[in-house]
């Protein structure tokens, strides 16, 4: 119930030809902001989780080698001969994934969504989950629409380029890219 709230508050913001012909628009604007935020915090931390805008993340592995070589000219002395020092990095690219939203408990310590049980001859969980998956991906269009289409489409051309390989995660896909060239 308070989803389908959320969406209607949202669906309202969304439609600013209602309030040209108020008399006080602004206050009402600011009235159904504050609700929005209200019935946001009321939601159940698994359904926010998908709702939550989640951006890219690209991580950046450094790998450093050192190695010496000395020649022995006494028995307490010692002569460098050479050093060398060589770099290389490896870099990772998260995108988030858009999952279906399953019936689920959300872990507090690890942030993780944890299934729930979902069979019963009383109560048709796959009904409320359809409901649900609806309501979250009216909401994604409403607020997150160009960010959605962006990571989709950075993700499936990733997946065209030969050479990368990629790992995909509970809700996020992590590409590797290749080695740069190692500089001595």
């Amino acid at each position: 119930m308070l989803i389908s709230l959320y969406l209607y508050c949202l669906e309202t913001l969304n439609n600013t030809e209602l309030f040209s012909s108020e008399l006080n628009s602004e206050d009402l604007i600011s009235d159904l902001k504050e609700k929005e935020r209200e019935l946001y915090g009321r939601l159940d931390p698994s359904i926010r989780h998908h709702i939550v805008k989640r951006g890219l993340s690209i991580k950046e592995n450094i790998y450093v080698g050192f190695d010496t070589e000395f020649t022995n000219i006494g028995v307490e002395t010692n002569s460098l001969l050479s050093s060398q020092l060589a770099v290389t990095t490896k870099t990772y690219v998260q995108i988030p994934r858009i999952e279906k939203y399953t019936t689920s408990n959300m872990d507090a310590k690890t942030n993780r969504l944890i299934p729930q049980q979902t069979n019963s001859s009383n109560f048709n969980y796959s009904k409320i989950e359809m409901s649900i998956q609806i309501c979250i991906a009216k909401i994604r269009k409403i607020k997150y629409c160009e960010n959605d289409l962006g990571m989709l489409i950075l993700s499936e051309c990733f997946k065209l380029i030969k050479g990368l390989s990629y790992v995909e995660k509970e809700d996020y896909t992590i590409f590797t890219l290749p080695r740069s060239v190692i500089q001595p």
